[in-house]
Formats: structure tokens, sequence, C-alpha cells
């Protein structure tokens, strides 16, 4: 009888104690699939954090375009020197071509953007000439002050055509020698005005090759219609 009751006993007890014991023991929950990477692969679970991410900064767009440096030295300030021929009317007196008599000599010059595709072009300048036989001739100097006027028609890639006005005032003195004796003339002065062509060409951002060719005409007298042609370069300071 006692046997019997001892296994009555251990019955209720794995009934009741069992379930309690069990509720007192809880086995934590795995975590969602969702929350943990690298589980797929074998990997060593890593939490996923829902902090914030800082933001990037955004990126500024960029207005550079091809060419734009080239556009960009154009629209500098630039300092330049060229050589050039200078025809003028004889005016009766002899000519060399085309009833011309031609001066050598050169400029140096500003070139200043002033707005959009107009710039200006102040220039000092210095031609001569020289002629005789037996023993006499004439040098003439002509020192030269201008300012053009110009605005770019064509500009495509590190090319640059332009058109304007030219205006020169010019200084001429002329030496007149026989043997050892010599003399001068006074000092005259001229003003002249007409249109002009350019060309720029940009061999790189800081330096450009330049061309003009001009027709100009005499507002003072003795009014002579000239022609020129100037070959030069161009170095931009920004």
């Amino acid at each position: 009888m006692s046997k019997r009751a001892a296994l009555i006993a251990m019955a209720v007890s794995a009934i009741f104690v069992g379930p309690i014991g069990s509720a007192q023991t809880q086995v934590p929950l795995m975590p969602p699939r969702s929350l943990v990477r690298g589980t797929e692969r074998g990997e060593m679970p890593t939490r996923v954090s829902y902090r914030p991410r800082p933001s990037m900064p955004a990126t500024p767009y960029s207005t550079v375009t091809a060419g734009s440096s080239e556009r960009g030295s154009h629209s500098a300030l630039g300092i330049g020197a060229e050589l050039g021929l200078l025809g003028r009317g004889a005016g009766g007196t002899g000519s060399d071509v085309l009833g011309l008599q031609f001066l050598w000599g050169g400029r140096a010059f500003v070139r200043v953007p002033v707005w959009g595709e107009i710039s200006l072009r102040p220039s000092l300048g210095y031609f001569r000439r020289s002629e005789g036989s037996g023993g006499a001739g004439v040098t003439q100097n002509q020192f030269e002050l201008g300012v053009d006027a110009e605005y770019s028609l064509l500009h495509q890639g590190r090319t640059r055509i332009s058109a304007g006005i030219a205006s020169r005032l010019d200084l001429l003195l002329s030496t007149f020698h026989a043997l050892a004796d010599s003399s001068s003339n006074p000092l005259t002065t001229r003003f002249r005005v007409g249109p002009k062509a350019g060309l720029l060409v940009g061999l790189d951002p800081r330096w450009s090759f330049s061309w003009n060719a001009e027709v100009t005409f005499g507002l003072t007298q003795p009014s002579r219609t000239y022609m020129g042609t100037a070959l030069g370069i161009v170095r931009y300071l920004d």
C-alpha cells in the first residue's frame, strides 16, 4: 500500500510541479530575420541599428562645360604686342605699291572686356619709313595712340572673330638728311578712324594668337587713307 501511495504522489508532482517550473524559466525569443544580417550566409549575425544616419552633404552642381576655360581666357584682361605693316596713301608723292607708302612697326596693347561681347583695346604704336638716294633722304617716324572698340561676332571654342571701330591719333616727325647735314620738320598730328576686324585663336588658357586688319580715313588735312595689318600675341592675366 505504501508503495502504491508513493507512485501516486510522484505522478501528481510530475503533473503540477513540472509546468510551474517551466513557466518560471522562459526561453528568449529569436529576433526576427529582418533584424539580423548575415544569417543567410552562415556569418555571425549583426544587429540592425535604427538610429538615423547623418545625411551626406549635397554635391554642388558644376556649371563647367567643355570649352569654358577657353571662353574664360578670352573674357579676361589681356596684354599683348604685335608687329605690323601700315600702308598710307601717297598723296601725290612717291609710292611703293598700289599708291601706298608702307611703314613698318608694331604696337603694345591692352585688351579690356567691358560688357558681354564688347571690349576695348587701347594701344601705343610706332611705325617708321626711310627712303632716299644720292646721299640724301628722309626718315618718317609715326607715333600712334589708339583705342579700338570691338564686338565678338563669333566665339567658338578657342576662336573669336570680332569687328569694330579703330581710332588713331598720329604724331608725325620727319627728319631730312643730306651728307653731313640734317634737319627735322615740326611735330604734326593727325586723327583717323575707320572699320577693323580681328581674330583671336587660343594657344592655351593663358595665351592667344591675334590678327588685326583695319582701314582708317584721315579727318585732318592732309586727309589720307590708311590700310594696316598686324600679327601678335596676347597674354591673359586672369
